[in-house]
């Protein structure tokens, strides 16, 4: 008894002086916990003029209304009606036989879904709205109703009371202390933590396919790895991803690099790491990614490998800019310059990014320039929350429920490591995102954009090209990622693994239960080509070996790394933005 009142003790020390570090940084004014995620991203005004909207539109529509409130009530009666009887909604969040097994909890929980259900579908009925205020509204009712879940809440969540009852309380307690842990460490931020901090260490367990850094410039490293194979493909690969994330999606450990896979089938594998921006960087723009980038980083590798075409990859955003390097290549008549091209869960035409859309409005882009005006870039943790608000049922509540209602610890999950482990964007180049691709699907259009005084075409892309699309992908939805793929005149391999953004693009072999799609004909619409397509067990990475394989070149000796400035990842990729 003695050592648990210690132990409640000192917890209780410990809450009172993490309670006054972060009392000093309000006062101080490094944190504004009030203002909340809506108000950094400037959605609290346009979140209520489009629910306004939406509600204006139920007034005016009667038959709308009436409809709604009848299946909810309809549906209300059957639901007590069938208390005892298994539940006719089921939901992820509700799994626990808890939430069934007690008729109070069966209630409530079903209550919600029908509420949920009939509100929803009646938004989506509405007429007379511009679609995009429909969908908008449609989007942020929904992050409303995913918020008033009762799992979200002590007293309407049976699994926390009996986890409460148990431990006598200490479960709050302990994660009164993980909020004021984030607060602390995430600032004004509003994020939850989903990993362990100092659980993966940058170059250490996590990103540390062995590799030197051979060329470095204001934006970006290149990364070139050893060979680990007695002879390697003649023509070097360089991959380039992203620039809101760091490049190692595609390095995380050994059982799930996608860089030490290439490197053990024989490739000479070369990586672009992007500088996590501060105010030296906030002039650079998409055209100088890709001329100071993609471009310069191909040169690099021609020099360090001495031959005259290489092969290229770019998954996400990265893929966005290989296709507009190899656009820019051939308007300047350089696009012998690359043999092939591989783009992985990307996009060229953005008329479909999911919810990004309804994030990135005029008012919000507005606001995000006035709010760049002092750093010169667009803060990460702001991105990260905004990739947040997309999904909260899988991004914040399970982890508010774990780590704060239950008192749990955070995981040691590299993929969420990476996930948080955000960068900054150049103020430049995130407006360009914003605007000329997101608002108005500028790289889509033949000519649409200029790099350097020169209009770019996709449609002039001749080289061989293998295009990945996702299927449960709402970052990179696979219809958009699959008319992408159709804008290019080369021989083109359109490929559909399972799984989304993330979880699918990291497939390694061992993983056998995903599979992926495969239909030759890309000149179908995206339904009839999926429809008549065929399933494949396995990887796409063995898929994709196999066709990189057919256009790499005869073996040679590996190539010796000559430069090195440092070994690889790099201190581009080890700062981040809490140092």
């Amino acid at each position: 008894m003695a050592n648990k009142t210690n132990s409640t003790s000192s917890q209780l020390h410990r809450i009172a002086s993490k309670t006054k570090r972060l009392l000093k940084k309000i006062l101080r004014e490094e944190i504004h916990p009030i203002k909340g995620s809506f108000d950094m991203l400037r959605l609290g005004v346009t979140y209520h003029r489009t629910v306004f909207a939406i509600a204006k539109a139920f007034m005016t529509q009667p038959g709308t209304t009436g409809k709604m409130l009848g299946e909810a009530i309809k549906q209300h009666a059957r639901l007590i009606k069938n208390l005892s009887k298994p539940p006719t909604i089921s939901d992820k969040r509700f799994a626990n036989a808890l939430w069934q097994d007690k008729r109070l909890f069966h209630f409530i929980h079903q209550s919600y879904l029908i509420h949920c259900q009939t509100i929803l579908q009646a938004i989506s009925e509405l007429k007379g709205m511009d679609n995009f205020t429909q969908q908008q509204g449609y989007f942020f009712v929904r992050i409303l109703l995913e918020t008033l879940s009762p799992s979200n809440f002590v007293l309407t969540n049976p699994e926390v009371l009996q986890l409460t009852r148990h431990e006598r309380g200490k479960n709050l307690l302990t994660g009164l202390e993980h909020w004021l842990d984030d607060l602390n460490q995430w600032s004004a931020y509003g994020h939850v933590s989903k990993v362990m901090n100092n659980h993966y260490l940058v170059g250490d367990n996590i990103a540390y396919t062995p590799g030197e850094v051979i060329f470095e410039n204001t934006i970006m490293q290149l990364i070139q790895y050893h060979p680990t194979t007695p002879q390697v493909y003649a023509k070097p690969l360089l991959l380039v991803g992203s620039w809101i994330n760091k490049y190692y999606l595609m390095d995380l450990r050994a059982n799930n690099s996608l860089v030490k896979y290439l490197v053990d089938q024989g490739y000479t594998v070369f990586m672009i790491s992007w500088v996590n921006a501060t105010s030296e960087q906030q002039s650079y723009g998409f055209a100088d990614y890709v001329t100071e980038g993609v471009v310069k980083a191909i040169d690099e590798v021609c020099a360090a490998c001495n031959v005259k075409q290489i092969n290229i990859a770019g998954n996400c955003l990265g893929g966005t800019l290989v296709g507009a390097s190899l656009a820019y290549l051939t308007a300047t008549n350089q696009a012998d310059k690359i043999h092939c091209a591989s783009f992985l869960a990307s996009l060229f035409d953005f008329s479909e990014a999911g919810d990004w859309l309804y994030l990135a409005g005029p008012d919000q882009v507005r606001w995000y320039q006035k709010t760049m005006a002092k750093t010169g870039y667009f803060d990460g943790r702001k991105m990260l929350t905004a990739f947040n608000l997309r999904n909260t049922n899988d991004t914040i509540w399970p982890f508010f429920i774990h780590h704060y209602l239950k008192g749990k610890r955070a995981s040691r999950f590299d993929l969420l490591h990476w996930s948080e482990d955000v960068t900054h964007i150049p103020q430049k180049l995130f407006l360009f995102h914003m605007r000329e691709l997101l608002q108005h699907n500028q790289l889509y259009q033949a000519g649409g954009i200029d790099i350097t005084a020169k209009p770019i075409d996709l449609r002039c892309i001749q080289q061989p090209c293998y295009y990945l699309g996702l299927k449960d992908d709402d970052l990179s939805p696979w219809q958009g990622s699959y008319r992408s793929a159709q804008l290019l005149r080369g021989n083109t391999r359109f490929v559909l693994g399972n799984g989304d953004h993330i979880g699918g693009f990291i497939n390694p072999p061992r993983r056998k239960q995903l599979g992926f799609y495969v239909n030759n004909d890309i000149q179908l619409d995206a339904s009839t080509w999926l429809k008549h397509a065929e399933h494949h067990p396995g990887s796409w990475w063995e898929d994709w070996q196999t066709w990189l394989n057919q256009h790499s070149g005869k073996p040679v000796t590996p190539r010796q790394i000559l430069t090195s400035i440092e070994p690889a990842p790099g201190r581009y990729s080890q700062r981040t933005i809490h140092n």
